[in-house]
C-alpha cells in the first residue's frame, strides 16, 4: 500500500473535524494513524527541494498530546458523595 502526504492530510483533516464536534476518541485514533502514515513516508527530493517530515514528527505528537488533554477537560470535574459514620 502506497501512502501519500495527502492520506496523512486527509486523517489530520478528519482527525480535526473530530475534535470540532467533540468526539475525542475518534479524534485520538485519527491522528495517532496519521501519525503512524506520516513516519512511514521517507523524505523525499524533486527538482531541487527536499521534502522532510523529520520536523513534523514533534508537532504531531504535540497534537496528539492536545487532543489527550481537550478529552480530559471535557470529563469536567467528578463530585463523589462521601457519607461520615462515627465508628460505633
Amino acid at each position: 500500500m502506497s501512502i501519500s502526504t495527502s492520506d496523512v492530510q486527509a486523517k489530520i483533516t478528519a482527525a480535526v473535524a473530530a475534535m470540532e464536534s467533540a468526539d475525542y476518541a475518534t479524534a485520538l485514533r485519527l491522528a495517532i494513524e496519521a501519525q503512524g502514515m506520516q513516519q512511514s513516508i521517507p523524505d523525499a527530493r524533486k527538482e531541487g527541494q527536499s521534502y522532510s517530515f523529520a520536523g513534523r514528527a514533534d508537532s504531531m505528537a504535540a497534537f496528539i498530546q492536545n487532543i489527550r488533554r481537550l478529552r480530559t477537560a471535557a470529563g469536567g470535574i467528578r463530585t463523589t458523595k462521601i457519607t461520615y459514620a462515627r465508628p460505633s
